[in-house]
């Protein structure tokens, strides 16, 4: 069924208040400071596809009833006597309509000739003295009245004002602020006072050094139109300024909505400003009931959920602030053809579960019942958008017995039938009660049975401990209890009419680990440490390594004799780590782990043999030509620290290398040398340089010719290893020493 709503669009109608002097037909634009955001709402009239019974259109529903007669303002306000103000009346063109002042010696009216431009009659208001007056407006048998409100003169010194806004401000919406800055000569206090407080409040003007004026706060506080009078000695100031409260604008996913089964319901999705409240109320709520709209975050947007009742016809209406939407709803039985995956099924545990699928024709949502609440309970539906269906779960009642569910979808209804069989079995948990010291701390129950009954498991507080379970491939099934918070829960484990339980109790307290060692050191690869931990209440840590290269952790689990839990530490390669225990988190402790080769003899001589030397940086570079070794240190003469050490081809008998003392110089990505390619050179005396072992000449080193090292057989350059070259190429600074001998 499909009903159409026709839009109608309340007409905005513009008042103000006019201060002496100020024509009335001057429209001022209204500040952005007021402006109520909605841009994020879908249009009114966007259609929304859903379900393939509902009917896809924004129903826009609103009562108006059009007036012959209105005025342009809707009050008007002088600061002193003898200003003048003019205000449209809209009425029809063919009679003129007839204006009097209440009291004439306050304000006197003239009717002006029809204006095109204007829409209407121009008329002009004149103040004549301090005081009220009310214009009564007649044309035809409707009436309005205009309320003139004319402040005394102001008496005192003349003193300039300036304020940053005139003509006029209209606040968007209530609770809406505008600080106006007011400039005075002689910098006078001046005096602010809001006409009507019950429209916009006006706090004291307070001095702002800044900007060199005053600054006044407007608040709107209620819908309508006043004034502001600003007065500095005998000068009075008026802004005009009105509040209005927007239309709310209000969504829904659809207008028209065809129940086909009794209870079927149907969620309605409504979006409107966050801060709006929604109320709904139905025509006839024994044809459709309407729950109270609540906000749902997930969907951005209020939920409002329908149930079916009795066949016919209902209208449920949603008012948001002054927006109205309505849906109408039709209930109309109708022959369903139904399908399921389950004639029958039986249950052998109290709290069991079984989840069936079910079809209809159109995707009616079906309506399920049971028989018997004591035998199957807890049935729910959800749709499955993508098997186009739905998936019916029901649950074992606490008594054995046997029940029908129904289903029905319009007038027609399937069943199912379910027993519920409770038999007692054996239930085995390897403990009784399990003590838990810190959060998330979980312990794994394995628990066994003596039949094929599906187990259910339960939690007395589920605040205290959560609950969950596997089953492994020799069909062994674990129970995993996880701590999160202080306090007591029993854990039952139900199969058949049998229950079993786990005490548990959960108290957090400071976890603290030890170690029988806070460091341990290596000397070669595959030597080995045995580090014992001490834990609180004897909870098994996990080991870790800081840097698997370094050294490796074997965890050896509890230790009877040493009373804790012991882990070994195997040495790789050079370098520091740390060996850490540590408890999910809540607590750990780290042991330094120091892996240090023995300095073989050449390398040791050579270091021995660098102390004699100075350096122009924090670098040295020495050259073993017997053993064909390069030296890297850093630090100063007699202070030097090996840093790396490694093995070079320096020059043949027939090409020696030149031995002294020299500094790093010229350097660059590579030359070529005949038939080779040297990368990353570094210059120390004339033609003698680091290099890299002889490659092919092509762009990037990719192909050795002679890799060889450890030997003499160069020309007289120190090859080395191409990474080697290279570091002493990016690294090593200029005028480094470089001692060859």
């Amino acid at each position: 069924m499909k009903k159409k709503h026709k839009r109608n669009c309340p007409a905005y109608v513009m008042t103000a208040l006019v201060a002496a002097g100020v024509a009335a037909a001057v429209t001022m634009p209204v500040h952005a400071a007021g402006e109520s955001s909605t841009a994020s709402l879908p249009d009114s009239n966007t259609s929304v596809k859903s379900a393939a019974n509902v009917t896809t259109e924004s129903a826009v529903k609103t009562e108006e009833t059009t007036s012959a007669l209105t005025l342009s303002h809707s009050s008007l306000f002088f600061g002193e006597p003898g200003g003048t103000a003019k205000f449209t009346i809209k009425a029809a063109k063919n009679a003129a309509p007839a204006v009097a002042s209440s009291d004439p010696a306050v304000a006197q009216v003239q009717v002006g000739d029809w204006d095109e431009q204007a829409g209407g009659y121009v008329c002009t208001v004149t103040a004549q003295a301090a005081g009220k007056a009310v214009l009564v407006v007649t044309f035809g048998e409707e009436k309005k009245e205009l309320p003139v409100t004319v402040e005394k003169k102001a008496v005192g010194d003349n003193i300039d004002v300036w304020m940053d806004t005139t003509g006029r401000y209209t606040f968007q919406g209530l609770g809406k602020s505008y600080s106006l800055l007011i400039k005075t000569s002689s910098n006078v206090l001046p005096v602010c006072t809001s006409v009507d407080p019950s429209v916009m409040t006006a706090s004291q003007p307070v001095w702002d050094s800044r900007l060199n004026g005053y600054m006044c706060k407007l608040t709107s506080v209620g819908e309508g139109e006043t004034a502001l009078t600003v007065q500095a000695g005998g000068t009075k100031k008026v802004l005009e300024t009105a509040v209005t409260i927007p239309p709310t604008k209000l969504w829904m996913d659809t207008s028209s909505y065809q129940f086909y089964s009794p209870g079927q319901q149907y969620t309605v999705l409504l979006r409107t400003t966050p801060d709006t409240k929604l109320a709904v109320a139905t025509s006839d709520v024994s044809v459709a009931a309407a729950g109270q709209p609540v906000w749902n975050k997930g969907v951005n947007g209020y939920l409002c959920r329908l149930t079916a009742g009795k066949e016919g016809e209902a209208t449920v209406t949603f008012t948001a602030g002054k927006t109205v939407r309505t849906l109408t709803v039709e209930v109309s039985y109708k022959p369903v053809m139904i399908t399921r995956d389950t004639y029958s099924y039986t249950f052998r545990t109290p709290g069991q579960k079984y989840t069936m699928f079910v079809k209809t024709a159109t995707n009616i949502c079906p309506q399920i019942l049971s028989s018997d609440e004591k035998v199957v309970t807890g049935i729910t539906t959800v749709w499955n958008a993508k098997k186009k269906g739905y998936y019916c779960t029901m649950q074992a009642g606490e008594t054995a017995g046997k029940a029908d569910v129904s289903i029905t979808a319009g007038s027609t209804t399937v069943t199912v039938s379910v027993t519920t069989d409770l038999r007692a079995d054996t239930i085995s948990l390897d403990t009784s009660s399990y003590q838990f010291h810190y959060r998330n701390q979980s312990y794994q129950m394995l628990a066994k049975f003596s039949s094929g009954a599906v187990p259910v498991i339960s939690v007395s507080n589920p605040s205290v401990v959560s609950v969950g379970t596997s089953k492994d491939k020799s069909g062994s099934f674990f129970v995993y209890v996880t701590a999160k918070a202080n306090g007591e829960a029993d854990v039952f484990v139900r199969a058949g009419s049998t229950t079993a339980k786990m005490h548990a109790a959960v108290d957090f307290q400071p976890i603290n680990i030890l170690s029988s060692t806070g460091s341990c050191s290596f000397t070669g690869a595959s030597q080995s440490s045995i580090i014992t931990f001490y834990t609180s209440y004897n909870l098994a840590p996990k080991f870790s390594t800081s840097n698997s290269r370094v050294v490796a952790v074997q965890n050896l689990g509890w230790s009877t004799s040493a009373n804790g839990y012991q882990c070994k530490v195997i040495a790789g390669g050079e370098g520091s780590a740390s060996v850490t225990a540590s408890i999910a988190g809540v607590a750990g402790k780290s042991v330094s782990a120091t892996v240090k080769y023995p300095m073989p003899t050449t390398e040791q001589s050579m270091l021995q043999h660098a102390q004699r030397y100075s350096s122009g940086t924090g670098y040295l570079l020495t050259v073993d030509t017997a053993n064909h070794r390069v030296g890297v240190y850093t630090g100063r003469q007699g202070h030097w620290k090996q840093l790396y050490n490694w093995a070079c081809a320096n020059g043949a008998a027939g090409t020696p290398t030149v031995k002294g003392e020299f500094t790093v110089q010229a350097r660059g990505y590579y030359f070529d040398s005949g038939y080779a390619r040297c990368f990353y050179y570094t210059q120390f005396y004339g033609g003698y340089m680091f290099h890299s072992v002889l490659y092919t000449q092509t762009a990037t080193p990719t192909s050795t010719i002679d890799g060889r090292v450890g030997m003499a057989l160069s020309h007289g350059c120190v090859r080395l290893q191409l990474a080697n070259a290279k570091w002493i190429n990016q690294n090593i600074p200029w005028s480094t020493k470089v001692a060859v001998y």
